[in-house]
């Protein structure tokens, strides 16, 4: 239980003990704008250790106005924080990050690939599964071949040749993209090709996927015994504070962009349904039209205005734009908002609810 106010913030014993420092600053952000609605809200909350909260806010108010809440949170999922012996964590090339469940999933796939063992390396889009496969290729060996073969392409054909060459070849690393996107019909196929391998000498092979194993038939399923999952984003958000440096020095090139702490919190509050792919689309955008140095709240685009835990269409991202920047030239006024938007108050609230938009008012 957590009380807050604009000035103090209680937790009881309990919530110290069960809750992570980093949980219970998700949790807190979470209430502060729950109470906005100035109403009682019930919400599912995803932490940054994996666990998962069922919180109810209820706002306090006194003769002078709101007082503050009080909050309920009852853990529905525990985190899942593997042990990790940060003196043994791995050096990866291109990779950052010191979160827990994105050390340990580095940590299992160098392991993996030390022993030789063919993997599936599950994890939800834009996570990083293949930049991670890619550095730990170049740790080992730079000079050998690192071979991709995506299924989620146009089916040319070429596939299985490319398949026979390579496990010919015996060398490096073959990595079979969005194994799940092969249809049904070709994975036994697929499934032979593996077995026909001569197990003393193929590269090693690693198939990913983004999608429920349901969608790989036996067939493939049984070459990949062993699998690791690449966290979402979400649940090593911390990371940001060496993720957003690192993406900003890779898209700026010539220049030295810096993030202002504010930007970097801001940052931390979205949910990246689109994980790292977003974030780093996110950041491209800054950098074209912040060339030199600090990256302010301000800079961002509007989808950083909203917490939404789906990828959003196409026009939906645009709905979701021109309320934000409405609201941003009406200082948080949403009747103002409304007018200029050419919609009612009612609708414009239910749209803000909807996308998850908060700009301060």
């Amino acid at each position: 239980m957590f009380a807050l106010d604009n000035d103090l913030f209680v937790t009881n014993e309990h919530a110290r003990e069960v809750l992570s420092p980093h949980d219970q600053d998700a949790l807190l952000a979470k209430a502060a704008d729950a109470m906005g609605a100035r109403q009682h809200v019930a919400l599912t909350v995803e932490l940054p250790s994996g666990a998962q909260a069922r919180m109810s806010v209820t706002p306090v108010t006194s003769a002078a106005g709101p007082a503050g809440g009080v909050v309920r949170a009852k853990m529905v999922r525990r985190g899942e924080l593997p042990h990790v012996n940060v003196d043994q964590k791995p050096m990866l090339p291109g990779i950052v990050g010191s979160g827990a469940l994105w050390v340990h999933a580095c940590q299992e796939v160098v392991s993996h690939h030390a022993a030789g063992e063919w993997l599936l390396l599950e994890g939800e889009p834009g996570v990083g599964k293949l930049a991670v496969l890619k550095a730990v290729h170049t740790r080992s060996n730079s000079t050998a071949p690192c071979t991709m073969i995506d299924f989620a392409e146009p089916d040319d054909g070429e596939w299985v040749t490319r398949l026979k060459q390579c496990l010919a070849d015996g060398q490096g690393t073959l990595v079979l993209r969005h194994v799940d996107a092969l249809p049904a019909e070709r994975q036994p196929q697929l499934g032979r090709e593996l077995s026909a391998a001569n197990a003393e000498a193929t590269p090693w092979v690693v198939a990913t996927t983004s999608a429920s194993r349901e969608r790989i038939g036996e067939d493939v399923l049984r070459h990949f015994p062993s699998s690791v999952t690449v966290p979402p984003l979400r649940h090593h958000i911390d990371d940001l504070d060496e993720l957003v440096p690192f993406l900003l020095l890779k898209l700026s090139k010539a220049t030295r962009l810096m993030c202002a702490r504010t930007t970097i919190q801001l940052l931390m509050r979205a949910t990246w349904p689109g994980n790292i792919s977003q974030l780093r689309q996110v950041l491209r955008k800054v950098v074209r039209h912040r060339r030199s140095g600090t990256v302010l709240p301000e800079d961002l685009p509007p989808e950083c205005r909203s917490v939404t835990r789906r990828v959003l269409t196409p026009l939906e991202s645009m709905e979701r734009d021109a309320i934000v920047r409405a609201l941003l030239d009406a200082d948080g006024n949403k009747t103002t908002a409304a007018r200029a938007l050419g919609v009612s108050r009612a609708t414009i609230y239910r749209k803000i609810r909807e996308y998850g938009i908060d700009v301060p008012g």
